[in-house]
């Protein structure tokens, strides 16, 4: 009840421009919340993963070292793609390549509606920061007066408006940079990944099936 009374507070100080901030931060929190759940269920701990596939891969038994794969399908592109059975190294190669590609698309998406939001929530709130000033000129001229009672409205406006722009842009910007840095240092580490597995399964396993 207390957040709804400060939420219309807030519409009622900032007018139809924190409607519009308010909207900005649903979509922003809808974004974060769905990325941090996304891609906390897809990520693996790859070094482990490694230290349990190695010996398979390196002992030529490359079936058993897939069926740990076959078990992360779901969680990668990259998983399906060394799971598969290639007449070369070269193919398999290939195939990797496109699927890390497929994987850093799926891990960016969503992204760059948090990059929007960091760049247009600031000025949304300085149109709303304008809204106020003229409002605040409007009311000074119809009381022919600068008293405090007068022009507070408009300023409230257009502080609540310049914050709730800032706001949203900083949550925006934080996150965003954030789940960059996560896929970044995921991809890195899955394109390692990858390398040494089709590496060593080729040299172990001439076809790696």
């Amino acid at each position: 009840m207390m957040i709804i009374n400060g939420l219309k507070m807030l519409v009622q100080q900032g007018g139809a421009t924190m409607v519009v901030i308010m909207g900005c931060s649903v979509l922003c929190l809808a974004v974060v919340l769905e990325r941090a759940f996304s891609l906390a269920g897809k990520n693996i701990d790859l070094k482990k993963l490694w230290t349990k596939a190695s010996p398979l891969l390196e002992s030529g038994n490359a079936a058993q070292a897939k069926h740990l794969l076959t078990q992360l399908k779901s969680k990668s592109p990259v998983f399906q793609s060394l799971a598969k059975d290639f007449t070369g190294r070269e193919p398999a190669e290939n195939d990797a390549t496109i699927s890390l590609e497929d994987e850093s698309l799926d891990r960016e998406r969503f992204l760059p509606v948090l990059a929007t939001l960091s760049v247009v929530s600031p000025f949304i709130g300085l149109f709303g920061t304008v809204i106020g000033i003229m409002n605040t000129f409007s009311d000074i001229a119809a009381q022919g007066t600068t008293n405090p009672s007068v022009v507070s409205r408009g300023v409230a406006e257009a502080l609540v408006n310049t914050a709730g722009g800032m706001l949203v842009a900083i949550i925006a910007v934080v996150f965003y940079n954030i789940f960059r840095s996560w896929n970044k240092n995921y991809i890195k580490q899955l394109r390692i990944f990858a390398s040494r597995w089709i590496e060593t399964a080729y040299k172990n396993g001439g076809d790696a099936k």
